[in-house]
């Protein structure tokens, strides 16, 4: 059953099990011919801004509170490859429930001090759209961290269609929204919850 938005979210806890079971609505390889968005910034950290980023993108708490909230079903809380991802969506006073698979993660230590994570994910049946998101940190030798959102998406619920330009707008939003929470994560001027 594709989920329809509901009004004034209630406070249940995720229903994580609801999720696990989900199929991917694609295959990765399938995603990347969907429409493509990059979304991009920098930070200029100071000594613990690079670990305070990667453990806040291991928690997936890097989402502005108010437009969303993610739980990572495993027993550490953290991303794995293979995990579930549930995912609170809100917009205005509507919202709905969501969730991601992850299929790739990279945590590396690279040449000249550099080092970066960055982990995919794909979604699940149910979700109101079907795609694929990376994310990526990347701490350049000079210092500066590199972030990207690469998303390949196209609406898949009835109501995500219909609404086609309204969702692709609060998208955009949101992954902006994504960017300048890294950034402020990086810098030491925001601490995840």
């Amino acid at each position: 059953m594709i989920p329809v938005p509901w009004l004034l979210l209630s406070r249940r806890p995720a229903d994580l099990a609801r999720w696990r079971s989900r199929s991917p609505s694609i295959d990765p390889g399938a995603a990347q011919r969907l429409p493509h968005v990059r979304y991009s910034g920098s930070a200029r950290p100071g000594p613990d801004g690079f670990p305070a980023l990667r453990d806040a993108i291991l928690a997936y708490r890097f989402f502005p509170a108010g437009r969303m909230t993610g739980t990572v079903d495993a027993p550490d809380g953290r991303i794995h490859p293979g995990v579930t991802i549930h995912q609170r969506v809100r917009v205005a006073v509507a919202g709905f429930d969501s969730a991601t698979r992850v299929v790739a993660l990279e945590d590396r230590d690279g040449p000249q001090g550099s080092r970066a994570i960055s982990f995919s994910y794909v979604t699940l049946a149910g979700h109101p759209e079907v795609g694929l998101a990376t994310f990526l940190a990347e701490e350049r030798a000079n210092g500066t961290i590199a972030l990207t959102i690469d998303t390949w998406s196209a609406p898949a619920a009835w109501w995500a269609r219909l609404s086609g330009p309204i969702t692709r707008r609060i998208q955009v939003a949101t992954n902006r929204s994504v960017i300048a929470r890294m950034t402020a994560i990086a810098e030491g001027r925001d601490t995840p919850t």
